[in-house]
């Protein structure tokens, strides 16, 4: 049937056995199926499977309980294999092997799991190690399990394990690489421990586990077993580098303990890894034999110790014998102690010899293996652990002979004698030898320490025997030893305050001690052992009731004790019932006490305890009274806004009567407490104290500050609660940004108040903040709401007023002007509405703005926003109101310019129909004007004067109808309309009215005299007035009318001097004696005198200025300024002409000729001055608006803008202009330029024609952009073509030429002299070719000609010295210092080393070329090189040497205008 078992049947088919629960069950089904011919072994199996059930959950387990499965398995298995059936079945080998496969996977899976969390490589590496070895020590338990068992146990029998030991691989493999983690992170804490935090960094100790750090090396397998071992060799790669420095720091380390073996080999034992690193062994070879020596001499000295017998431990025979004398009981018995004989002390201290030389030779034989004298250093420590064992032997030998002769001889020493107890200097001690103590001792430590002693039983008596009966007496002794130690510290024990109730059993107890230690009858003695074992049982028994009295007082007084440091540090006002509590079972316990004594004995141990407690009461008062603020039960309040005011809740004053009556309460209860019975001891705690109540008085008072302290620290938070918000918002909130602003302060406080506290902790109070946050909650939500509320309402004005823009807007614009009227208008809305348009756009974005904060912060709210937004969806965004309002804007323009084309049309036609009305009206005018009249009667006279009122009534209506088209034309931008017969019409027309007009004036002022009632007449003087009034008007008309200029004065110089000789003269007469008697006379010419000197200075300064403006006010050139100036000329006129009249100086200082003639010229001044003013700012704008008018005369400037189409006049002043415009060319009509000219009649078509205008200092500078866009333009054009061509400009010629020459030389210089020498060749057949032709005929030519020839003659020096320098590079200075020409994508640019220029096409003309000489090279380089830092420049030497014709050949290098200025020394100051 073995056989049967051995083959397996149905046993060895186990390829459905996944894990130990499957295998646990299939035996369980083996069992439980009662056909099955393998019952009988499955219920052995079953019962022995279920020691190890936990297996099926063996996750749940800790490290410690998988070790305690791990053991029991073994036996489980080992009774599994040994199970047998009835029928001889038996556990098979393969099935068996499976389960240890299984069992092993299971620990295997336990183990990763443990470790899964593990960071391996991280800085808590002694965690990880600890667990890392103990997962491998749990590896390495399991797999001895089958090791031992397939090896050892079952290796013979019937039931053998027929095969080789199992091993399991998976786990033991496994156990080797945690082991390998383990030294791998012990070789980095060692390299950590050698090399310091501040040199690691060198050796990139933070990157040394990263090889390692790639896989995961916890996922064992046999094929990551290749990675794993990649990634040590990677680490130990990276380690190689540090070992040097290691070894080095390690060898400097120990420097200090080469003389101390022990120090030294614990350093090398502290670093047992590296030490095992080749590199590092080599390293430390000397020092490795410096300890070898120094370990040598040191068991060398310990073999010449054992030699010369200096080998006892801790002390010799003296020692023991002082030890003995020492004994005050008589009885030392101390096992291993200083009282075992001299030779048990010595084999005990050959033995620790041995052991340490054996532990020496351990640990340092893998340190010395690899040197030379390990063979010598291990032979020495074999020889000296040889004599240690011979040494030891033959003490004991000499102990063992000494022992028993002594038993044999019965040796004095050796025997029992004398009373038990006995007294010594007062003190009671046991009479036992300390000889047999010493033997016992010595028999017991050797008998431990494995030595082989004579046993007992045999007929001789042995030292065993001695022993057994020595033991017997020896426990009475130690028993009587420690009643003589009670009693001679009892009263150490006792606490004074508990002799008085201990008295009675100490009495017997003494009493008891002293009846044995007599010499009488009573007295006994080791002989009797009967007697000894009863009085010792006796004594010990009275021993332990007084020990046990004493502890049980012993343990109230400590119990009391604790309780009482307990009360003092319970807070008596704050924990007032547990105070009482325990003052309650302390009294318990008191009164228990009192009630096993009598009154008598107990009196003085309560009043000890009183004084206690009232130590503790006064403690717990004290620190009550220090802290009555906080001790108070707690007082409920609430902060609360109430009627616009911050308070509490209750108000403040109950708060306080509550206090103060909780406070008195606590005060009185020193007299109402009364202790143990002693009450009149606590009443002293009250007055003691009295200092403390104040204070307490004091803290109080600062309490109800402090709350006054919340109030004011949370009043800020009231403020808005304290103002009317609907006014404040509408007061102080307009912007969107102070919108966003109010809402997030709104967000942020809702945090601040989410911070707040609930409770404020003020001592003893607690303050409840919850109704005032939600006030506060309450009042930022209608906060909230008010802003929303205005932001809304600001909202619909604002939009209200886009609105009505946007509406009356649209219905201007879209209104078709029918007039020139309208249009005027339609262009002046057009303004208006364009003026606005940009604050309305500005306020439309605000609207926007504000209804996106509405949108953002109103949805949630009562606030309906849906009206407003409506009204609004369609305000911005594309097809919005304001597209719609912009297209209007630009339709409207459209419309505009249709109508004006139809207007246009109407104005060509009504310049004809008005053209013929004039005609009309000039020949009915020349026909029926009054010419003479036959008859002076006054009614034929009146008839003329009416027609002459209506010819003037028609013109004036003609005239207003011509103004009204011209306006019109002009409007419209149209060429003035031709009214040729006008101006003629209404200079005869003038001219016809003036003398009938003089002629109306005379009859109406001689008529009003004429009909004054003669007799009321009496004043002749005015009919005299009258003629001489006409006499002078004929005199002036008729003058004017010949043709006769303004008169001025002049010679002011002989004037001035007259007067101020007579002003001399009259000052000296006043000095003489006699000029009183025409003193009146005198004065009053004085005054004269002095007003006709002011007159005529102020006279002279309204000349000067009149005779400089009136030209330029005749021109019309400041029509807003020009009814100051012709108000100021007629008076002046009219001055002027009087004083021709009658040319004496003092008629200008009377005020009958001239009345108020000083304040009138003071005023004339102020006003001719405001003329100047407003003419020196016109002219200023002008030329801020054209800088090139910065550089011309005023006159020049108003001669320009008053004469701006007029091509004449725009001819004479372009060359003040322009560098190289001598003159422009226009087209056939006079109203555009189509090219510039140079002096020498050099053509440039411009690209775009510039349009000549009213406003001159336009059209002057878009001439000026259309000059330089031409050149740019020319210039390109110039590069691209394929073959010279003489008809571009001379600056655009020589301009390509140099950029072509700037090209060509730097790819010569990259390439080399060759190069450069086939460069000058070239350059030098253009000079032959240029200067080969024959343009004598042609002068602009020969001009562009001679230009080009000094260019090239220029760069065949560039050359040359290019070649002489031997220059390679670009960047060398021989040729970056040259003036070099490039042609960029969008800009040309000149360099000179590392400035660099834009060049700005300024039109040179056909200016002369300045000669190139190094000079020149110099002057242009300093020059450049200061403009490229922002400075100027100053070249400096004699006159006539170049230096302005230097600097002017430079500007035009850059293509630039350049203006000189003729400076002296004034103009320098």
């Amino acid at each position: 049937m073995a056989g049967r078992g051995s083959s397996g049947g149905d046993l060895d088919n186990f390829s459905d056995i996944f894990s130990p629960a499957d295998e646990f069950g299939a035996w369980r089904k083996f069992k439980e199926d009662r056909r099955s011919p393998y019952r009988s072994l499955a219920k052995a199996v079953d019962a022995a499977f279920a020691e190890i059930d936990a297996f099926t959950d063996v996750k749940s387990l800790d490290p410690s309980g998988l070790a305690d499965l791990i053991d029991r398995t073994f036996d489980a298995l080992n009774n599994i294999w040994g199970a047998d059936s009835s029928d001889g079945y038996s556990y098979p080998q393969s099935r068996m092997a499976h389960v240890f496969d299984l069992l092993g996977k299971e620990i295997f899976m336990y183990v990763q799991r443990r470790l899964a969390d593990c960071d391996l490589w991280g800085d808590n590496n002694g965690r990880v190690k600890t667990q890392l070895s103990n997962s491998a020590r749990l590896l390495e338990q399991w797999c001895e399990v089958p090791r031992r068992l397939t090896s050892t146990f079952w290796s013979s029998g019937s039931h053998a394990w027929r095969s080789r030991y199992h091993e399991d691989v998976l786990c033991t493999s496994f156990a080797r690489r945690l082991d390998q983690i383990v030294g791998l992170l012990t070789i980095a804490d060692e390299l950590k421990q050698i090399i310091p935090p501040s040199e690691r960094s060198g050796f990139n100790f933070d990157r040394l586990f990263d090889p390692l750090k790639a896989m995961n090396p916890l996922f064992y397998n046999p094929y990551t077993e290749p990675q794993w071992n990649q990634a040590v060799k990677e680490f130990e790669r990276r380690v190689d580098p540090i070992e040097s420095a290691v070894a080095t720091k390690f060898r400097r380390d120990i420097a200090p303990y080469m003389d101390n073996a022990q120090m030294l080999l614990e350093e090398f034992l502290k670093c047992k890894n590296l030490m095992n690193r080749p590199n590092i062994r080599r390293s430390t070879a000397t020092e490795r034999e410096t300890l070898m020596t120094l370990l040598r001499e040191k068991v060398k000295q310990m073999e010449n110790a054992i030699d010369k017998g200096e080998i006892l431990a801790d002390g010799s025979d003296d020692e023991e014998s002082k030890s003995s004398q020492g004994n005050d009981t008589g009885l030392n018995f101390r096992l291993g102690g200083k009282s075992s004989s001299q030779l048990v002390s010595m084999v005990i201290r050959l033995r620790q010899i041995g052991a340490k030389v054996a532990d020496i030779f351990s640990t340092s034989k893998s340190l010395f293996e690899d040197l030379d004298g390990f063979s010598r250093y291990s032979a020495q420590c074999e020889s000296v652990l040889s004599k240690v064992k011979a040494e030891q032997d033959s003490r004991f030998d000499n102990w063992l002979q000494d022992a028993n002769q002594k038993v044999a001889d019965d040796d004095a020493s050796m025997q029992l004698s004398g009373s038990l107890l006995g007294w010594k200097e007062g003190i009671l001690v046991v009479n036992f030898p300390e000889s047999i103590v010493r033997f016992l001792r010595d028999y017991r430590q050797l008998d431990e320490l494995g030595f082989e002693l004579p046993k007992s039983g045999g007929k001789r008596r042995t030292i065993a025997d001695f022993a057994m009966d020595c033991e017997k007496y020896l426990r009475f002794g130690i028993l009587l030893k420690k009643t003589a130690n009670f009693y001679n510290s009892i009263s150490e024990q006792i606490i004074d305050v508990q002799e008085q109730l201990l008295l009675g059993s100490l009495t017997s107890f003494g009493n008891l001690v002293s009846n044995s230690t007599g010499k009488g009858r009573g007295s006994l003695t080791w002989s009797s052992p009967g007697e000894c074992e009863s009085f010792v049982k006796t004594l010990q028994s009275a021993a332990e009731k007084l020990s046990a009295e004493n502890r049980a007082l012993r343990k109230v007084h400590e119990w009391l004790g604790a309780q009482t440091i307990g009360l003092m540090g319970i807070e008596l006002h704050r924990q007032n019932e547990l105070w009482k509590s325990k003052w309650r079972q302390m009294k318990e316990k008191v009164q228990s006490i009192k009630s096993k004594y009598n009154e008598k004995d107990s009196k003085l141990w309560v009043l000890h305890w009183d004084h206690q407690i009232y130590k503790a009461l006064e403690a717990s008062y004290q620190m009550g009274l220090e802290c009555i603020n906080e001790s108070i039960p707690d007082i409920k309040m609430e902060l609360i806004f109430s009627n616009r005011a911050l308070d509490f809740k209750p108000p403040l004053e109950q708060i306080r009567q509550s206090y103060y009556r909780d406070l008195k309460k606590f005060v009185n209860i020193p007299y109402t407490f009364e202790g143990f019975g002693n009450a009149n001891i606590y009443k002293k705690m009250g007055p003691r104290n009295s200092k403390r109540l104040l204070q307490v008085y004091a803290k109080a008072e600062a309490l109800f500050e402090r709350l006054q302290e919340i109030l004011s620290k949370y009043q800020e938070w009231t403020l808005l609660g304290q103002v009317d918000l609907d006014a404040y918002v509408e007061q102080h909130v307009k912007t969107s940004d102070e919108y966003v602003a109010n809402f997030k302060m709104l967000r942020t406080k809702r945090k601040d108040i989410d911070k707040l506290p609930d409770v404020e902790k003020v001592d003893c109070c607690s303050v409840s903040l919850v109704p005032f946050k939600s006030f506060l909650d309450d009042l930022l939500l209608r906060a909230g709401d008010i802003l929303l509320i205005s932001l809304r309402r600001s909202l619909i004005e604002e939009f209200k007023e886009v609105d009505q823009f946007l509406e009356q807007s649209n219905e201007k614009l879209n209104k078709k002007p029918r007039t020139v009227e309208e249009i005027g208008e339609a262009k002046k809305q057009w303004k208006e509405i364009d003026n606005k348009r940009q604050p309305m756009m500005h306020l439309s974005r605000n609207c926007v703005e504000k209804k996106k904060l509405l949108l953002q912060y109103a949805p949630g709210t009562a606030i309906d926003i849906s009206d407003i937004t409506a009204k609004m969806a369609n305000l911005d965004g594309e097809g919005g109101r304001w597209d719609d309002f912009d297209i209007a804007m630009e339709a409207h323009n459209d419309i505009i310019e249709q109508q004006k084309e139809v207007l246009k049309t109407f104005l060509e036609e009504e310049e004809v129909t008005i053209n013929v009305e004039i005609d009309k009206f000039a020949s009915k005018w020349k026909q029926l004007k009054p010419s003479d009249t036959k008859s002076w009667d006054p009614k034929d006279i009146q008839k003329i004067f009416d027609s002459l009122d209506d010819w003037k009534q028609q013109f004036s209506v003609l005239e207003v109808r011509t103004t009204k088209h011209v306006d019109g034309r002009l409007a419209f931008g149209m060429q003035s309309a031709r009214f040729d017969g006008l101006e003629a019409l209404q200079q005869d027309l003038i001219t016809t009215s003036k003398s009938w007009d003089m002629l109306k004036e005379y009859m109406t002022e001689e008529k009003a005299i004429s009909d004054e009632d003669w007799i009321s007449f009496t004043n002749v003087y005015v009919l005299q007035d009258f003629a001489a009034k006409w006499a002078d008007n004929m005199k002036a008309t008729f003058s004017r009318e010949s043709g006769r200029a303004i008169p001025l004065i002049k010679e002011w110089k002989d004037l001035f001097l007259e007067i101020g000789d007579k002003q001399s003269l009259l000052g000296s007469l006043k000095e003489s004696p006699f000029f009183k008697a025409f003193s009146d006379v005198g004065l009053a010419l004085e005054a004269k005198m002095t007003a006709l000197d002011y007159i005529l200075h102020t006279l002279n300064a309204i000349q000067r200025k009149w005779v400089y403006l009136e030209p330029i006010f005749a021109r019309g050139a400041l029509p807003a300024e020009e009814a100051r100036f012709r108000r100021v000329d007629e008076n002046f006129k009219d001055i002027m002409h009087t004083v021709v009249k009658d040319p004496k100086l003092f008629y200008l200082a009377d005020e009958q000729y001239f009345p108020k003639l000083s304040d009138n010229l003071r005023h004339m001044l102020d006003q001719l001055e405001r003329c100047q003013k407003a003419l020196t700012e016109f002219l200023e704008a002008k030329r801020s608006s054209m800088p090139r008018f910065y550089f011309i005369g005023d006159d020049d400037l108003l001669e320009i803008l008053g004469q701006a189409k007029n091509p004449a006049v725009i001819q004479s002043h372009l060359k003040k202009l322009f560098q190289g415009i001598h003159k422009v060319k226009f087209d056939a009509n006079h109203k555009n330029i189509t090219a510039m000219l140079s002096s020498a009649n050099e053509v440039v078509d411009l690209e775009k024609p510039v349009a000549v205008t009213e406003k001159v200092e336009d059209w002057l500078e878009q001439l000026a952009h259309e000059m330089r866009a031409t050149l740019a333009s020319l210039l390109g054009r110039c590069l691209t073509a394929k073959q010279f061509d003489w008809n571009y400009p001379s600056q655009i010629l020589c301009l390509s030429q140099n950029i072509r020459f700037t090209e060509q030389a730097e790819v010569a210089i990259e390439e080399g002299p060759k190069a450069l020498q086939a460069l000058r060749d070239q350059l030098e057949s253009d000079l032959r070719d240029f200067t080969s032709h024959d343009l004598s005929s042609e002068p602009l030519l020969q001009l562009k000609m001679k230009s080009l020839v000094m260019d090239l003659v220029h760069n065949l020096d560039v050359v040359d010295q290019l070649i002489a320098k031997g220059t390679r590079s670009v960047q060398e200075w021989q040729w970056s210092k040259q003036l070099r020409y490039y042609f960029l994508k969008t800009k040309t640019v000149v360099r000179m080393h590392d400035a660099e220029f834009e060049y700005t096409f300024e039109y040179q003309g056909n200016a002369p070329k300045l000669v190139h000489t190094p000079l020149t090279d110099r002057c242009y380089l300093t020059l450049t090189q200061g403009m490229r830092m922002g400075f100027g420049g100053n070249p400096y030497g004699p006159a006539g040497t170049g230096k302005t014709e230097s600097v002017k050949a430079l500007a035009s290098c850059f293509g630039r205008q350049v203006l000189v200025f003729n400076c002296d020394e004034a103009l320098e100051r």
